[in-house]
């Protein structure tokens, strides 16, 4: 009897002794299961969690609209449920500086008009725009950003496609707009061999049929605007070519100089603003298929008249100057040609990545395979180069009256031996 006694507690023990370990179990299988409920709710409140919830970002209704170099509205509607105490407008064109204003409280939105002609903003160029609230119960939040493509709206553009360009014209046949897309890619090809680079983006051109229409633009846009323009950082190009004589030659002068600004901006990025204007118009000056026949007439004069301006000088903007101006152009079509006949593209190319990397005016040249400063390689230029035009300029002007002389001297000699006979 006790035997089987014992044999009862034994089994009682070992059932006790189980029933704790599967409570234990049970209760490490509940906290794991606790936390991964707590995971999962964490992990979907970030996923899922609305975008209204995050902070500093509003629900908003915008709008906008311009007329073209004189205004441009925003227009902001927000929830009737959102006590407002002020609303500013915060927009910027491209990587202009963001302007701040505030808006007006006007038949249900806050609106602010900006006046394009008291301060212009960049054509054709993608404005970003939001806006910024004040509440009443304290606080700002702002709205996620919107943006919307600057435009010249006063005309009903055509557009001709070819990549990487994007042709828009509204004066003038198809086949106009063939003729500058075939320039455009014409010098960028030319442009890409000697810079080893090619556009990643279309590249937008807007074709003025009336030099008015586009004197508009330039004086609404500021003093940068000039007879052709080139905007690197929003891959636009922007001219005048009326309808005349001339179209052919200027499609084929204009649009491959601002195309070859592209180019250096697409071969530079940041480091385009560090180029000298030497360099950057010069070198979209040698790109042109039908360059200033005037050009080397003026260089060869300001050398012979000792007006040729230092190099060093033209490393800035160039002189306002009309005449100084041209002579500028001038003198750095001339340069870069020699830069590019005497080191080739690869010698081109260490120069403008030695200026677009911070070197200086006077350094950027001193790099190999040129190895000579500004000053030694401008030097070398005049006594070289220049010299040779000069020495072919005079012999040009000079062989008729040489060829004259001939004459004269020679035909008393020929009389005389056509009068000898035979025998005589």
């Amino acid at each position: 009897m006790q035997f089987w006694l014992l044999i009862l507690k034994a089994h009682r023990d070992a059932l006790n002794r189980s029933q704790h370990k599967t409570a234990e179990a049970v209760t490490l299988m509940s906290q794991r299961a606790f936390v991964i409920w707590i995971g999962m709710g964490v992990l979907l409140g970030i996923f899922f969690s609305p975008a209204r919830g995050q902070e500093g970002t509003l629900e908003v209704r915008a709008e906008v609209d311009y007329a073209f170099g004189e205004r441009i509205a925003f227009r902001a509607r927000f929830p009737s449920e959102i006590a407002i105490e002020q609303v500013e407008v915060l927009f910027q064109a491209n990587s202009d500086p963001t302007v701040v204003e505030a808006a007006a409280f006007v038949n249900g939105a806050w609106i602010y008009e900006h006046d394009v002609r008291a301060r212009y903003e960049r054509a054709f160029g993608t404005v970003k725009y939001w806006f910024r609230v004040t509440l009443s119960e304290g606080g700002t939040q702002e709205t996620e950003p919107f943006s919307f493509f600057y435009e010249d709206n006063r005309f009903t553009w055509q557009v001709l496609e070819g990549v990487p360009f994007r042709v828009h014209w509204y004066e003038g046949d198809t086949a106009f707009a063939q003729a500058v897309l075939d320039a455009a890619r014409a010098g960028a090809q030319q442009a890409g061999v000697i810079l080893d680079t090619e556009f990643t983006e279309m590249v937008e051109i807007y074709v003025y049929g009336k030099l008015a229409d586009y004197q508009f633009v330039r004086d609404a846009m500021g003093p940068l605007w000039a007879g052709g323009h080139a905007d690197p950082e929003a891959g636009v190009i922007v001219v005048s070519l009326p309808p005349g004589d001339n179209q052919a030659l200027e499609v084929e002068r204009k649009i491959p100089h601002e195309v070859a600004h592209l180019m250096l901006y697409q071969a530079t990025r940041e480091g385009f603003w560090n180029l000298p204007t030497w360099l950057n118009e010069g070198f979209a000056s040698t790109l042109e298929r039908n360059p200033n026949p005037d050009y080397p007439f003026l260089v060869t004069s300001a050398v012979e008249n000792g007006t040729l301006i230092p190099l060093v000088a033209l490393c800035q903007p160039f002189p306002r100057d009309a005449g100084a101006a041209v002579l500028a152009y001038a003198e750095s079509t001339s340069f870069v040609r020699y830069l590019q006949k005497r080191f080739g593209p690869e010698g081109l190319r260490a120069v403008v990545n030695a200026y677009a990397n911070g070197a200086g005016c006077e350094l950027g040249t001193n790099v190999p395979p040129v190895d000579l400063s500004l000053s030694q390689l401008e030097r070398e230029w005049r006594e070289g180069e220049l010299a040779e035009n000069i020495v072919l300029t005079a012999l040009r002007e000079v062989a008729p009256w040489l060829i004259l002389l001939g004459a004269v001297v020679a035909g008393p000699v020929l009389v005389v031996v056509g009068f000898r006979r035979p025998g005589k």
